[in-house]
């Protein structure tokens, strides 16, 4: 629901699963993920949003359902323990498999852990490149079984704010990532997305441009790796240290440290 591209997909998966296509696939060959938007929070809202979605994907469950932002336009536990609950309502299907609640970090996840009956989170989509790698995150979640998909894989979006030079530049651009490119013959975007894949990290890089889908997937193939060295000059490149109370490059303006979650 929240990158407005449930319709659009929906119209590809009925050509695509329409009896007698040539490739015979089926729903269970295809893995469908949605999110919840954030003024959809609380018990009949999630389940709202969630049909809303279905209906414009014109499946009838997902196998991953996201809570796009767990802050919302109030303040209480109570709600969010709702949200949580409403997946065991055997009246809609929340999640095929998992319950995956996304952007949660270290300390509130803690919280919603605590609480009784609490759904567990199987994924935490959050913010994650070399710059700022949430180490202490990324050992939670794997202390938890969490699977960690990161997003702003290429040092998130905002390269026109002052951070990007006191940080010391985009990514892309980085003299380190142009020479490890270099030398494995590759694009620093594919030097990067690599970087993560070999963190154990899922990485979902948006494009519409077909050059750069074929980017994004040639960094994915298992036929060349980065080498030790490599990952150890990438590593140099953490600057979470440096960003203070900036804890992401995506939104300098985080709306979550408005909000009393305890």
């Amino acid at each position: 629901m929240v990158e407005k591209t449930e319709i659009e997909i929906g119209e590809a998966l009925e050509i695509v699963l329409k009896e007698g296509n040539d490739d015979c696939i089926t729903r269970s060959d295809i893995f469908i993920t949605s999110k919840q938007w954030r003024s959809y929070h609380g018990y009949d809202l999630t389940k709202e949003c969630l049909n809303k979605s279905l209906k414009r994907l014109g499946v009838d469950y997902l196998d991953c359902y996201l809570v796009h932002w767990p802050g919302c336009a109030y303040n209480t536990m109570a709600r969010s323990k709702e949200k949580m609950s409403s997946s065991d309502d055997g009246a809609f299907v929340y999640a095929k498999e998992g319950h995956e609640i996304n952007n949660i970090v270290h300390l509130r996840s803690e919280t919603w852990r605590a609480m009784e009956d609490a759904v567990l989170e199987a994924l935490n989509q959050i913010e994650l490149h070399p710059y700022n790698p949430q180490t202490e995150l990324v050992d939670y979640c794997k202390k938890e079984g969490i699977i960690v998909q990161a997003y702003g894989s290429l040092g998130g979006q905002d390269s026109g704010k002052k951070t990007w030079r006191e940080l010391g530049g985009k990514l892309t651009e980085r003299e380190e990532i142009l020479t490890i490119a270099e030398r494995h013959g590759k694009t620093p975007v594919q030097i990067l997305l690599k970087w993560a894949s070999m963190q154990g990290h899922g990485v979902i890089p948006k494009s519409t441009n077909v050059k750069h889908l074929q980017e994004n997937l040639e960094a994915l193939k298992c036929d060349w790796q980065l080498d030790e060295d490599d990952l150890n000059i990438i590593s140099k490149l953490d600057r979470s240290h440096d960003m203070k109370e900036l804890t992401r490059l995506c939104w300098v303006r985080d709306p979550l440290k408005m909000l009393d979650f305890d």
